[in-house]
């Protein structure tokens, strides 16, 4: 078996079963791999800028991972600006590419580690064809894990190597059940009881998480609005009681019954400077942050309690 059409088999074991791309050498062989013999979609884009941006936006209109392939050298170069973003929107996406041809001088040769390290994706590298299919599934699992961005390079020098068919020993991870401390729980619950006039907001992560509805209950039982932040939009839509998007787009009826808001109760948001319309948003009030991640917490909106949540 060769290493190309085991990188069509190992993205199909993964569950990729939708590609984006544009052709290249790099990259030419497993994509007519994973199109004729694995059966995959392929979407094909005029460059590689618009190429990871509609891995973006697939992994993140359906909440899943999103993969696209390019080939080597100036074709990274182009998808910088896609990588960053994603990396800043925490979006899963994994992006194949290959270095280039172990040849001295070779015109299209960059340093792809530190190519890609300013933009905040994670970069991986499959050393020797026969960890094809742990390469895969490695950088699979990662992105969806840590919600970053992860190039892959695949060398163009291995993919035409003989290795023996097979599949991966990595197996996906579930994402484990976690809680905050009863300390900070305890805390958190005194600042939402002794607020008179809270407000739930919901980020893109409560999105993600399909918590409309534990929200809404929430919001109902402590008596107060719900809004979103600018990517959640539109997710309390219908309900009486919704702001709709704060910050620095917020119409100015929200805008106003937050300001006269005692405590802010945020999901999944980060608490960036336009959601907090530059600080002002959340001014006099108790903030109460729930994410699944911690380094989301004190990063941009200092907050009154914090707690880390994965479902």
């Amino acid at each position: 078996m060769k290493v190309h059409a085991a990188v069509a088999s190992a993205l199909r074991d993964n569950g990729v079963d939708t590609l984006f791309g544009l052709l290249g050498d790099a990259n030419m062989r497993y994509i007519t791999d994973f199109i004729e013999i694995e059966g995959g979609r392929y979407i094909g884009g005029v460059d590689e800028r618009g190429v990871v941006m509609m891995a973006q936006g697939y992994a993140r209109v359906g909440n899943r991972l999103g993969v696209a392939s390019i080939t080597h050298g100036p074709a990274v170069t182009n998808a910088l600006t896609s990588l960053t973003e994603a990396a800043r929107s925490r979006t899963p996406i994994v992006v194949l590419t290959g270095d280039t041809p172990a040849v001295r001088g070779y015109i299209q040769h960059i340093d792809l580690p530190a190519l890609v390290a300013p933009t905040g994706a994670l970069y991986q590298r499959m050393h020797n064809p026969s960890e094809v299919f742990d390469s895969i599934a490695i950088a699979t699992r990662t992105a969806m894990v840590a919600r970053r961005p992860v190039l892959l390079d695949l060398p163009i020098d291995m993919l035409a190597a003989d290795i023996e068919p097979g599949r991966s020993r990595v197996r996906s991870t579930p994402p484990h059940t976690t809680a905050p401390g009863e300390d900070a729980l305890d805390h958190a619950l005194g600042v939402i009881a002794s607020a008179r006039r809270p407000v739930v907001l919901a980020g893109r992560g409560a999105v993600l998480a399909e918590a409309r509805k534990e929200l809404l209950l929430l919001a109902d039982a402590l008596g107060g609005p719900v809004a979103t932040t600018l990517l959640a939009r539109d997710f309390f839509r219908g309900e009486p009681f919704d702001l709709g998007v704060i910050g620095t787009v917020a119409q100015l009826p929200a805008a106003e019954i937050l300001a006269e808001s005692d405590c802010v109760i945020a999901f999944g948001a980060s608490l960036n400077r336009y959601t907090a319309a530059e600080g002002s948003a959340f001014d006099s009030k108790s903030v109460v942050h729930v994410d699944t991640d911690p380094a989301a917490f004190d990063a941009f909106t200092a907050v009154d309690a914090a707690g880390s949540v994965s479902t």
